[in-house]
């Protein structure tokens, strides 16, 4: 805005002040020429010295002020996601065992984002969207903190027990979100069944990959095992939602047994199917 502002003061100091020192003689630097050299304002040409100097300032104060219009549209761009995020914020708060999602209304969202109720249509078509949003990112949180757990599984430490600890964190620390995956996998809605369904076969296909890497077997026999794991571990999900952390610790047990029941039940069926060629990979990995 500076530069905008040198820019303006030098081109009028050219065209205006300039002009009357020169007719004046009361510029030192300039010889005085006769005031019939000099013409109207609109028709008077201007040397290459001001030409090159007034571009040179023109181009770097536009350069200056869409900098500026970058930050500012930058900052923007951040309050409304900051504002965004508010919302589905404020809506996975108003979740609980006794409420649910259909529940919700957009005034009650709106308010407790802190925002008017009218300016949510600037973030969400409708409440139907909003509730889409949601789903995707319990998948995705999910999913990241299944992910964690791999990782930690890779420094050592049994597979089943650490996946089934870190799910169960999960659920402590996000039960609205869990309650949302639960619930809408069996509700009114097609578009939020389909969404839920979408997010579970994400989470089955890279628990399949896992499987696939670590114990040496065909896709369909991961795939199958996969499927039953997270099929048991939703359903151990939403018994622990509403216990105590006694009974939460006994689930716990109870899953992780389940699941190796289900590991080795795998492997075993999938030997049984090879004996015919004698192809029989090496033990699967144990949790």
């Amino acid at each position: 805005m500076l530069c905008l502002f040198l820019t303006f003061a030098l081109t009028f100091y050219w065209i205006f002040i300039d002009d009357t020192l020169r007719l004046s003689g009361r510029f030192p630097l300039y010889v005085k020429e006769p005031a019939s050299k000099y013409v109207l304002l609109r028709y008077r040409s201007f040397t290459i010295l001001e030409q090159s100097s007034m571009f040179i300032l023109w181009y770097s104060a536009s350069s200056t002020f869409g900098k500026d219009s970058d930050i500012v549209m930058g900052v923007r761009a951040q309050q409304k996601e900051k504002t965004r995020r508010s919302l589905v914020e404020a809506a996975f708060s108003q979740l609980s065992a006794e409420r649910s999602f259909a529940s919700l209304s957009l005034r009650e969202v709106a308010r407790e984002a802190g925002i008017a109720p009218t300016s949510f249509y600037r973030h969400f078509r409708d409440v139907d969207e909003l509730g889409l949003t949601m789903v995707d990112e319990s998948g995705l949180m999910l999913r990241q903190l299944m992910r964690q757990a791999r990782q930690r599984i890779a420094k050592g430490g049994s597979v089943i027990r650490t996946s089934v600890s870190t799910f169960m964190e999960f659920i402590g620390n996000n039960p609205n979100a869990f309650r949302l995956l639960l619930r809408e996998r069996s509700g009114t809605s097609a578009a939020f069944r389909a969404a839920v369904a979408r997010e579970i076969q994400h989470f089955i296909a890279e628990l399949a990959d896992y499987l696939e890497l670590e114990n040496h077997m065909p896709r369909a026999f991961t795939e199958a095992q996969a499927e039953a794991m997270v099929t048991i571990v939703f359903s151990a999900g939403a018994e622990a939602l509403d216990v105590g952390v006694e009974q939460r610790r006994q689930l716990e047990e109870r899953l992780v047994l389940q699941l190796r029941m289900i590991s080795k039940g795998a492997y075993y069926w999938y030997r049984r199917e090879q004996e015919k060629t004698a192809i029989i990979p090496g033990n699967v990995k144990d949790e």
